[in-house]
Parts: C-alpha cells; structure tokens; sequence
C-alpha cells in the first residue's frame, strides 16, 4: 500500500497563509511506488501495460545487424505505404520481406488504427541514414522525419536526373 505524502490546503478566504486559518501542508506526488511486500520500487501505474510499451521504439544503437536490417525493410514497407495510400499493411509488409507485428516494434508512433481496424501509415519522426551526393562522392547524413526524407530523396533523384544517372544512385 502505498504511503500519500502532505498536501498544501488552502481556503477560499484569506491569502492561505497560517494567519487565514487554513492548514499548511504539502503532498508530493511520488512518481515510483514501494511495495510494502517486497520493498521494490513499482513503475508509475499510469506508465505501465501495453499500451506504454506499445509507444516505445529501440534505439537503433542497440539493435543487432539482423534488427537493424528489419528495421530498415519496416521502414520502406512504411515509405510504400505512405507513396500508395490504397496499399494494405499486410501486403506491404509482405513486399518487404517483415511482418505487420515489426511496424510496431521497430516503428510503433508511424502507424495508426483507423477506426475499421486497418493499419495506416502516418508522418514520422524517427531517425534515417540517406546518401546524398557531395563534391567528393556520396555523403551519409541522418535525416529525422518521414517528410524531411521526401524532401532529400527528391532533390537526391533530381541531381542524379541532371547528372545523366537517372532516379538511383549509381554504385
């Protein structure tokens, strides 16, 4: 059971210093709490359940390689998605060789739920590595947001198209 610390109670009459006739006293809210069993410290309750872990994506340094490439095809199934709004997540999922259950590991803030239960694509802000061509060769910079990535691929397709190699980077 947990402990409640003090709270400052004021009164609707005076300036709820002591002279008012209102108590002084503080609660602080505790953001863990302690188990009285086995003296543990429990996680915020508001914090905990699916729906926090859910929210959560790993951080890209703490991946495997294995990870890190499903990561990266989790992220073009979601670039496809975005690009054909019509596209299942199944089927893009499917096309890149992941399953739906990896856009909410890997990816869980850029899809949503529509209200018939299907999985859409939405705007992003998770970190991506893109080459983009520099006056000595390619050059690999982190790009954070689906949008931002657009806006890089673009002008990355349009001086390849000047340059005479078409919409890919030639290698």
């Amino acid at each position: 059971m947990a402990h409640k610390g003090l709270r400052r109670i004021t009164s609707s009459q005076g300036s709820g210093k002591d002279s008012s006739g209102a108590r002084r006293q503080t609660r602080s809210r505790s953001v863990a709490l302690r188990s009285v069993r086995s003296g543990k410290i429990a996680r915020d309750p508001s914090r905990t359940g699916p729906s926090a872990k859910r929210d959560r994506a790993p951080r890209p340094s703490s991946l495997t390689v294995d990870q890190l490439k499903t990561r990266a095809d989790v992220l073009a199934a979601h670039s496809d998605m975005l690009r054909e709004p019509n596209l299942t997540a199944s089927k893009a999922a499917k096309g890149r060789g992941v399953g739906t259950r990896d856009f909410w590991t890997y990816i869980p803030k850029a899809f949503k739920k529509d209200a018939s239960g299907r999985i859409r694509a939405i705007a992003d802000r998770y970190v991506r590595r893109m080459e983009v061509p520099g006056p000595d060769g390619p050059i690999v910079i982190k790009i954070k947001g689906s949008n931002a990535r657009n806006k890089i691929a673009r002008f990355r397709n349009d001086v390849f198209r000047f340059l005479g190699g078409g919409s890919f980077c030639p290698r």
